[in-house]
């Protein structure tokens, strides 16, 4: 089994590949960030200068390594992540699902910490919470 790990470019309402790479599935065990990092690195070489770059991913692709990556590249990012993360306000460390819970429809949260310190570490970044009540997870 193999996993294709792919960078489109979004131009007239149509994904057009930039780079991609395909994998072995049991080649990825403790290096998906890595394959991640390379292939963004990859596709740097691609984008005009003064065009910002904003990653929209699903959830396997939200970890603070690939976090803090991207913002050594310039890149934004667009991330959804598990209801479960912890998430660190004013000293305050709660599932995000909490903190959707708190404020159900739209939170903007500045200056986060996401992660945790036993995977791949925190990183400070920006976080907005939209909570739909027909998902389990905001």
């Amino acid at each position: 089994m193999h996993q294709i790990l792919a960078l489109n470019l979004r131009a007239h309402r149509r994904a057009l590949p930039l780079a991609w790479v395909t994998v072995r599935k049991d080649g990825l065990k403790d290096q998906m960030r890595q394959y991640e990092v390379a292939l963004c690195q990859q596709v740097t070489a691609f984008v005009p200068v003064g065009c910002h770059v904003i990653l929209l991913a699903d959830r396997g692709f939200a970890a603070p390594t690939l976090f803090r990556s991207l913002h050594r590249l310039g890149w934004s990012w667009i991330i959804r992540t598990k209801g479960s993360v912890k998430i660190g306000v004013g000293g305050r460390r709660r599932p995000l699902y909490l903190w959707a819970r708190q404020r159900p429809v739209l939170v903007d949260l500045p200056t986060v910490q996401y992660g945790s310190p036993r995977s791949d570490g925190i990183v400070s970044c920006r976080v907005v919470v939209y909570c739909d009540g027909q998902h389990t997870d905001p």
